[in-house]
């Protein structure tokens, strides 16, 4: 098990300097749409990696919505004035795909996987598994705790990571159900986030203290960390 823990924090200032649009640098229209979400808080919006999918979650009553994105270019406006104000079009249908039922507590967090695959974690101590094909839940993987962040691995759908408020960050199997391997921080740092570099190479855990956490990972060894 190896760790590069750093609690140490830099801050640069940076100056940025503000520059007025003339109007022929906007666009001649817009992409808007509300979507409904039963007046609920939203706590997550994530598109899927394939830019099809959004899926929507948050507080209020543990469901998530899965909406598709519009491709057809006849949601699009065709009456566009180079000169006049700007138009509306839609981004998503007008319905949800999907509404995944399943968490008892609301869901703070989502993942998406190369293949579609879909993680959400909750304040219910669990991280649910979806697929954008199906209704029903794949898999509930249970912690001590409320789970605050759940990150697929980049490169292998199998593995994921969890952070939770027990201070731990956990790497989950899929196909065996059970945590392969986790890392504690010290004493009073909630795990609020979590994420892999994109090689997969390293895994990362935000904490409540405002620390940042990286841990080495192996993906030959089943991520030990």
């Amino acid at each position: 098990m190896t760790s590069n823990i750093s609690f140490s924090s830099r801050i640069k200032r940076v100056k940025l300097k503000t520059k007025s649009k003339t109007k022929s640098e906007f666009t001649n229209f817009y992409l808007i749409q509300e979507l409904a979400n039963d007046q609920h808080p939203i706590y997550a919006m994530q598109f899927s990696l394939d830019g099809s999918y959004l899926a929507v979650a948050g507080g209020g009553s543990g469901l998530i919505r899965v909406w598709k994105v519009v491709t057809d270019s006849s949601f699009m406006p065709t009456d566009l004035e180079s000169n006049g104000p700007p138009r509306m079009a839609a981004i998503f249908e007008s319905d949800p795909y999907l509404v995944l039922e399943g968490h008892a507590d609301d869901v703070v967090d989502l993942s998406w996987s190369k293949n579609n695959f879909l993680l959400s974690a909750s304040m219910d101590k669990t991280v649910r598994l979806w697929h954008h094909s199906r209704n029903d839940c794949l898999g509930v993987f249970q912690h001590g705790d409320f789970v605050t962040s759940v990150s697929f691995h980049p490169k292998d759908d199998r593995l994921f990571i969890s952070g939770s408020l027990d201070c731990r960050i956990r790497l989950w199997s899929i196909e065996e159900r059970q945590v392969k391997a986790w890392n504690e921080l010290p004493p009073g740092h909630f795990v609020t986030a979590v994420a892999f570099t994109s090689d997969g190479k390293i895994a990362l855990a935000g904490s409540s203290t405002g620390v940042c956490l990286l841990f080495e990972s192996d993906v030959s060894a089943c991520l030990y960390f």
